[in-house]
């Protein structure tokens, strides 16, 4: 099999051979290499709309049965070994007995709309990295029925990165997305005037001619008299009320949010000049000031002489109070939720609720620096990390952020140390994302990827990095190769400091 659709800008990073179309693998074959024995047809295709990753395929015995209840048995993509014309696993017990597919929204049918309730489409597909599951672009129709084919509906396609949140059945997207559209095709049922998206209508009454009601034509030879079409200033005198002048002025935050969404460049704005700038700026240059009080920690010359960094988490002002004559740094954790409100996870846990927590904090402590977590669905993109990090320093008046990831949120790091606003990183267990919490570092591949990833995040300009359950000689290994400070979790005490 060979992929039909060429690649548009935002996936210009991705391999042709390994970017797919989620038509192109309905009704593949799944074969094991080690028997050549038929595991079946994949009929779905699981999505983790969230993560923005594929995560499994389903299988069934043949393609008639996808449309037959009874459950399909489940593929992971993590355990595909080559696709083509037909897709290779190892053996049969590359199938996954445990996986849920409740756990995860249907993005099929979905229907698409702005921020402001425009309909933009229905999702008919999707494109995705084969081999990182990576979610790269929507494709979207006016109908949400994949079985139309193409040539039936006009499809277009749409980059991810324009998503804003999701549901069980509709997908948000920024407003102004539906520029960045690219059509793929048009659809004969289009042509014929059948299922019309909004938005394309809306464009159509853009350049449609305003014509001139019939009563204000002038006949044929008929000379325009100007005088006629002049109302007379009426001569009747009003005695005007003296009324009482009340100024309304909308929240900062409204005010915020409405910029934001309209500005790629939220630093040209002039409600951030007036409002965020200085604010900002005072909590960079009161960073820098409290990071001198344990710069030389932070040094990784003389390792073996340097004291450890101390750092504690709190939720509330009077623990803060107590730990702040003892720390280096205060964390307040998004792990509040399982602490505090007995949460299954740390993705329950809202912005609001870090920000009130933070809030508390933030009146405990007079010396030591101040981070604060940002909680899950929070960073998804520049442009997101950028809205709900400012919204967390000016409301907090916080120090730093910390995020949780490597490779991925590179992008997101740069854009915010760009608008000044101090970053801590945070890899191996990533209680945010991951479905398993294991010692990360055992196997090769995952060593190198830990090596990279705080090489990049260094290189991206965070000024410290948190590694949770990394395996002891690889922390060690880390702290070494890096010339900001790790800080461990359960990562022996081979980091700069523990948490």
């Amino acid at each position: 099999m060979t992929n039909s659709q060429a690649p548009q800008e935002s996936t210009s990073a991705v391999p042709s051979d390994r970017l797919w179309l989620r038509s192109e693998l309905m009704g593949t074959q799944v074969i094991t290499r080690d028997t050549g024995r038929r595991l079946g047809l994949v009929g779905e295709v699981v999505v983790d709309i969230d993560r923005r990753e594929v995560v499994a395929l389903g299988l069934r015995d043949n393609p008639l049965t996808r449309f037959l209840p009874g459950l399909p048995r489940w593929l992971p993509l993590d355990q595909i070994r080559q696709v083509g014309d037909v897709i290779l696993v190892d053996t049969i017990d590359s199938l996954s007995e445990n996986f849920v597919p409740e756990r995860f929204n249907k993005v099929i049918n979905c229907q698409v709309i702005t921020e402001s309730g425009d309909q933009l489409g229905r999702v008919l597909g999707f494109s995705f990295d084969i081999e990182t599951g990576e979610l790269l672009t929507l494709v979207m129709g006016a109908l949400g029925v994949p079985l139309l084919g193409e040539g039936v509906l006009s499809t277009w396609e749409m980059p991810v990165d324009e998503i804003v949140s999701s549901g069980p059945d509709r997908i948000i997207v920024y407003e102004g997305a539906e520029e960045k559209l690219k059509q793929l095709n048009s659809g004969f049922l289009e042509k014929l005037g059948v299922g019309n998206s909004g938005w394309e209508d809306s464009e159509r009454e853009r350049y449609r001619v305003n014509l001139v009601p019939v009563e204000n034509q002038l006949t044929s030879g008929e000379s325009a008299n100007d005088d006629q079409r002049l109302l007379e200033q009426s001569q009747e005198k009003f005695e005007e009320e003296e009324m009482e002048y009340v100024e309304l002025q909308d929240s900062e935050e409204q005010q915020y949010n409405q910029e934001l969404r309209y500005l790629d460049e939220p630093n040209q704005s002039s409600i951030y000049s007036e409002i965020d700038e200085d604010e900002v700026n005072h909590s960079e240059s009161t960073f820098k000031n409290r990071s001198d009080n344990f710069q030389d920690k932070m040094s990784s010359e003389n390792s073996q002489n340097k004291s450890k960094i101390i750092c504690l988490t709190a939720y509330s002002k009077n623990v803060a109070s107590i730990l702040d004559k003892h720390c280096d740094l205060v964390l307040v954790g998004d792990s509040l939720g399982s602490v505090l409100y007995n949460f299954n996870s740390t993705r329950q846990v809202t912005l609001e609720t870090m920000i009130d927590h933070s809030k508390s904090v933030r009146l405990g402590i007079k010396k030591s620096l101040m981070v604060v977590d940002m909680p899950y669905n929070t960073y998804r993109n520049p442009r997101e990390a950028l809205k709900n990090s400012r919204l967390v320093m000016k409301k907090t008046k916080c120090d730093a952020v910390k995020l949780e990831g490597g490779k991925k949120i590179i992008p997101i790091v740069k854009n915010l140390i760009k608008n000044k606003i101090p970053v801590m990183g945070h890899v191996g267990i990533l209680p945010q994302t991951d479905k398993r919490f294991s010692f990360k570092g055992k196997k090769d591949k995952e060593r190198s990827r830990l090596l990279r990833d705080t090489k990049l995040l260094e290189d991206a300009g965070v000024f410290s990095i948190v590694l949770e359950c990394v395996e002891t000689k690889l922390a060690k290994k880390i702290s070494e190769q890096i010339k900001i400070p790790t800080i461990g979790i359960g990562s022996s005490i081979n980091c700069d400091g523990q948490v």
